[in-house]
């Protein structure tokens, strides 16, 4: 698509950003971060498998996504780590070579809105000499957003820092 829209002359294929919800949020988040030509992302309710550390013991678990009775969209070689057997033995989250604050780094320096997300990769962010979310390094206790399983309560929130990071008047949204 962003191909398509580039060749539009009323198009700024340089400030194009991609967002999705769920699994899609998953896909935004993998996009943005090999994808350098998209500018921003909007990675909604993404869960275990996007934005959310997987290497945890609460809340949604790498099983969840690994189970015998589920879709399995992951790639195959995630689905160790939900076995209880595998090859070389039972493999968890624990197990996992990275986690998902390094994804959300490979999206760093560019703007990356997570909606129900964590603030675990605002160190490559400063690093990078960009903003991180300004809630601290402690993505335990960090005030997360509200919204449920959608970003549409986030939209509001996105557009203007949207607007912000493409050095656009507030006026613009109106």
């Amino acid at each position: 698509m962003l191909d398509y829209v580039s060749h539009d002359p009323d198009i700024d294929a340089a400030q194009v950003g991609i967002e999705g919800v769920s699994r899609y949020g998953k896909a935004a988040l993998i996009t943005m971060a090999f994808d350098t030509r998209f500018a921003m992302v909007l990675v909604g309710s993404s869960g275990e498998g996007g934005a959310k550390p997987h290497r945890r013991n609460f809340g949604e678990a790498v099983e969840s996504l690994t189970g015998a009775g589920e879709y399995h969209w992951m790639a195959g070689n995630f689905l160790k780590y939900g076995a209880s057997t595998a090859r070389g033995g039972p493999k968890t989250a624990a197990d996992l070579p990275v986690d998902s604050s390094e994804l959300i780094a490979l999206c760093a320096p560019r703007p990356t809105f997570i909606s129900y997300g964590s603030p675990a990769a605002g160190k490559a962010f400063r690093l990078l000499g960009a903003h991180d979310l300004g809630v601290g390094d402690d993505y335990q206790h960090a005030q997360q957003p509200d919204g449920g399983h959608t970003d549409v309560p986030n939209f509001k929130y996105f557009i203007a820092w949207a607007y912000r990071w493409m050095c656009r008047p507030a006026t613009a949204l109106h």
